[in-house]
C-alpha cells in the first residue's frame, strides 16, 4: 500500500487530494484502496465526494 498526496485538479479548488493506492492482483499496476464499498480518496476542503475524485485523479493513481 502506498498514499500518494496532489494538488486538487477540481476548478477554483486549492486543496490537496489524498489518496492510497495498492498494487493490482498481477503486481503490475496501481489501483485506488477501497475500505467498504468507499475509495480511499480525500480532498482536503471536501470540494467533492470521493466517488467523483477518482476518475479525475486515476492518471496520478497508476503513476509509478
Amino acid at each position: 500500500m502506498d498514499t500518494i498526496t496532489i494538488p486538487c485538479p477540481t476548478e477554483g479548488c486549492h486543496g490537496e487530494i489524498y489518496a492510497a493506492r495498492e498494487r493490482n492482483e498481477d503486481g503490475t499496476a496501481w489501483q485506488i484502496l477501497w475500505f467498504e464499498d468507499v475509495p480511499v480518496v480525500i480532498c482536503s476542503h471536501s470540494c467533492r465526494p470521493p466517488e467523483e475524485l477518482i476518475d479525475r485523479i486515476e492518471p496520478d493513481i497508476r503513476a509509478v
